[in-house]
């Protein structure tokens, strides 16, 4: 059976664009870990790892905003001064830096990788992470070889949904926007895909927060990395590998 990406590009795109955390890898762990070393130096209350996963997709400024407030958004988060905004920043990054390898990839993913290097299809990464934490998380899992170019937030002055990484990303490549496709699991990549005239895959198991990703004109929306390539992959479900 043709998949849906098969049809769009009558093959296969020459280049996928890939975000990191809720598309690759459920990064929600290791986040966790950090945001509760940061509130225990703090002396916070503690958050349990459904509320992380709640708050992440923002950014780690955000992240942390929701932490030290202990909610997702409301006046609590404007309350916090920028002093305690960055102190807590600082701290939640130190700690990240030692926590950033708890994570898992997602079902299928290793596999889907697999694929498209063996049908010669260049793979990157564009993610609004810093950039100095993606090494952290992609070696453990032997991921670093597939990728030929690692964009993170910040490597440039915009971030996604801007589309300036995408159009960075594509020039590094030598590929233009209708051979590339970007896959993402929230609005911001979707976004910077159709501003950067490039075809987008959505994913529903990320970190979306809830948002209707289909309204922001994805070429397919589903659960699950392989069955999006037609592939016979595991489907969703998280593994550690």
């Amino acid at each position: 059976m043709i998949s849906a990406i098969e049809a769009h590009f009558s093959g296969l795109p020459k280049a996928v664009l890939f975000d990191l955390d809720g598309t690759l890898v459920d990064s929600a762990p290791g986040l966790a870990s950090a945001v509760n070393a940061m509130l225990r130096e703090l002396k916070r209350p503690e958050v349990d790892l459904s509320s992380v996963r709640q708050w992440i997709g923002n950014g780690q400024e955000t992240l942390v905003r929701r932490a030290l407030s202990g909610c997702h958004s409301g006046p609590e988060l404007g309350q916090l001064t920028q002093s305690e905004v960055r102190k807590g920043l600082d701290l939640f990054r130190r700690h990240y830096q030692e926590s950033a390898h708890e994570c898992a990839l997602f079902g299928g993913v290793r596999e889907t990788l697999e694929h498209l290097q063996a049908q010669q299809v260049v793979m990157a990464i564009v993610t609004n992470k810093p950039v100095e934490f993606v090494p952290s998380i992609l070696a453990p899992l032997q991921l670093t070889g597939f990728f030929t170019v690692v964009l993170g937030g910040e490597c440039l002055p915009e971030k996604k949904p801007h589309p300036l990484p995408i159009h960075r990303c594509l020039e590094k490549l030598a590929v233009t926007p209708a051979q590339a496709l970007m896959v993402g699991d929230s609005a911001n990549d979707l976004i910077a895909a159709r501003e950067a005239g490039v075809a987008s895959l959505a994913l529903t198991y990320g970190y979306h927060q809830g948002q209707d990703l289909q309204a922001f004109g994805p070429i397919w929306l589903g659960d699950s990395l392989a069955d999006a390539f037609g592939s016979q992959y595991d489907s969703l479900g998280v593994s550690v590998t």
